[in-house]
């Protein structure tokens, strides 16, 4: 092989125990170059990335991914080079209209979901089989056709090829759970941050997940330790959903409690029931504010808060402090860790409290 069968581009150096993360986090994002082949030393992998990132903004330099250098490197090219979304796209939507043309997609089991701009609505029909030839695997696809709406944050979706089904089991660290796409929420963009908060749970904690959904927070903290987990949601499908998920997965080294309702009345009683928690999860962002005082009744001396929000790009830390402040006293910062950049000037923020 010669130089001439190489290609200069940028690249991670990554460690290969910490590889199989890295590579979800970045195909997620379409960071990968669709037509360069990945290269490795004994104890790294090279992976050639679409443009330079920024590692501060996109926070791959977290506990679980040390050691990542970013520098130029020389790939060979793929003699066989699979089709990305955008390579696909290209051929069932016109020239002109490209620039309207999404990047990326979840993909949650056997479902897909896309957003499309008004401008290529006409074509979304052709979309959605151009997606399922892309991944055989694909049964249904829908497009986003509401927004994350009311208290059950459920979203409208329309289909636009294969099957009309909402169900099915997506895959997450080794846990099988159970969606139902039409009836509770569920966010695939979030299993990075399911992980990183089970893992700072100890054993034998008491937990309460207050907006639990299907709880995703509850199985990777019971998948790990031997914690109990109460998982709240106000949808009554919860129940369902969860109990068809601790079916599929029979080796859950704690426990999880399900009750619906909203999250202040059961709170109420389980101050009647004198039950307090080391640890609570707020995961609703739009919402979790209104319910941190209620939070605050049932924490353990120590306990720690996980309360997420919506926080504004600019001042972000100053404002985030602001936030817990004026809401509680006697409360220590502890954490704030952007999970995802939410709109083009609000991050998802994950703000970590430790009672005093």
């Amino acid at each position: 092989m010669t130089n001439l069968d190489l290609v200069e581009a940028n690249a991670l150096f990554i460690l290969k125990e910490d590889a199989k993360l890295i590579l979800k986090f970045l195909k997620d994002r379409d960071l990968i170059s669709s037509h360069l082949k990945i290269d490795n030393t004994d104890t790294e992998l090279i992976v050639p990335l679409e443009f330079k990132i920024d590692l501060n903004i996109i926070q791959l330099k977290s506990h679980l991914m040390r050691d990542i250098k970013q520098s130029k490197h020389k790939f060979r090219i793929k003699k066989l080079v699979m089709k990305s979304i955008s390579d696909i796209l290209r051929e069932v939507i016109p020239i002109k209209l490209l620039k309207f043309q999404p990047t990326a997609y979840d993909q949650i089991g056997s479902i897909a979901i896309i957003d499309l701009k008004n401008e290529i609505i006409e074509y979304k029909y052709n979309i959605g089989n151009a997606i399922m030839k892309l991944h055989p695997g694909t049964k249904s696809v829908f497009r986003k056709s509401k927004a994350v709406s009311g208290i059950t944050r459920l979203r409208g979706l329309e289909l636009i090829a294969g099957v009309l089904n909402y169900e099915t089991v997506h895959r997450e660290y080794g846990l099988n759970i159970f969606v139902n796409l039409e009836k509770i929420y569920f966010s695939p963009r979030l299993s990075t941050e399911h992980r990183r908060i089970a893992e700072m749970v100890g054993p034998n904690e008491i937990v309460l997940d207050m907006f639990g959904a299907a709880a995703p927070f509850g199985l990777h903290i019971t998948q790990l330790q031997t914690a109990i987990v109460y998982t709240l949601d106000i949808n009554e499908n919860a129940t369902k959903i969860i109990s068809k998920s601790l079916e599929l997965n029979k080796r859950l080294k704690g426990e999880i409690v399900i009750h619906t309702g909203d999250a202040k009345n059961i709170v109420e009683k389980y101050l009647e029931q004198g039950l307090s928690f080391d640890r609570i999860i707020m995961n609703h962002p739009s919402n979790a504010l209104k319910y941190l005082k209620a939070a605050d009744k049932v924490l353990k001396k120590n306990g720690i808060i996980h309360m997420y929000s919506f926080i504004p790009m600019v001042n972000h830390d100053k404002l985030c402090k602001r936030v817990i402040m004026q809401e509680l006293k006697d409360y220590q910062i502890f954490d704030i860790h952007k999970v995802r950049q939410y709109s083009p000037d609000e991050y998802h923020t994950c703000i970590t409290i430790k009672k005093l």
